[in-house]
């Protein structure tokens, strides 16, 4: 049973902001593994097996902390944050392009998500299709109880509605997006220290649950 996540490896990413530079991070490397990575990996086994019954068999990936910046004008080599995926892609590679659930623990906060960060072409085209129908009136539903429990969407990636569609639609601000994905996110809870931490996540991850299951739906 996973026991929490470690109050010094939270630390060690308060750390990190005020040092992002590979001296620092060497000389913390022992302590980035055990009080960090390591509980991630045992966290992200123990989300895979509590969510099976409910979610179905998924795919777990821990992000690596080196950040790749060969094209940002940000030339820190490290994450601060440790953020993890669940996915039912097949492939872990592929873990961007299905529905997942997202975990992300930072310095200030702990933030919790679903959804797809961006259709591909057959799945935005599907998209767009449900939000002209009953299934969009089925999504804009879940949305209003989702804002109950503090979740809200991204907001829309595009200024205007694509053309082919009405600018003044009821659903024109779903119609802006390339991608949906919703989001919890409040001060890190003691909970993610305890063993309490994988409950905690998989009650948020059933609120979010009609957004990927929407999702699923799509006829791609």
């Amino acid at each position: 049973m996973f026991q929490g996540f470690h109050q010094d490896g939270w630390q060690f990413l308060i750390e990190l902001q005020h040092n992002n530079n590979r001296e620092w991070f060497e000389s913390q490397k022992d302590r980035f593994k055990n009080q960090l990575e390591t509980p991630a990996k045992a966290f992200m086994d123990s989300m895979i097996g509590a969510m099976a019954p409910e979610f179905g068999a998924l795919m777990g990936k821990v992000f690596r902390i080196y950040r790749d910046v060969r094209f940002s004008k940000d030339k820190t080599p490290y994450n601060t944050h440790v953020r993890i995926a669940f996915s039912t892609a097949e492939e872990k590679g592929h873990c961007g392009l299905n529905p997942a659930y997202f975990f992300s623990l930072e310095p200030e906060k702990l933030v919790l998500g679903a959804g797809i960060f961006e259709f591909e072409k057959p799945a935005l085209t599907a998209y767009r299709q449900a939000m002209l129908s009953a299934s969009g009136k089925d999504l804009e539903t879940a949305a209003q109880q989702l804002s109950n429990h503090a979740i809200h969407f991204h907001d829309p990636e595009l200024k205007r509605v694509p053309a082919g569609f009405e600018a003044d639609h009821p659903r024109a601000d779903w119609l802006r997006r390339k991608g949906l994905s919703c989001w919890w996110e409040a001060p890190v809870p003691e909970a993610i220290f305890t063993d309490q931490a994988t409950a905690f996540c998989l009650a948020k991850y059933r609120q979010m649950k009609p957004v990927s299951d929407w999702l699923c739906r799509l006829p791609v």
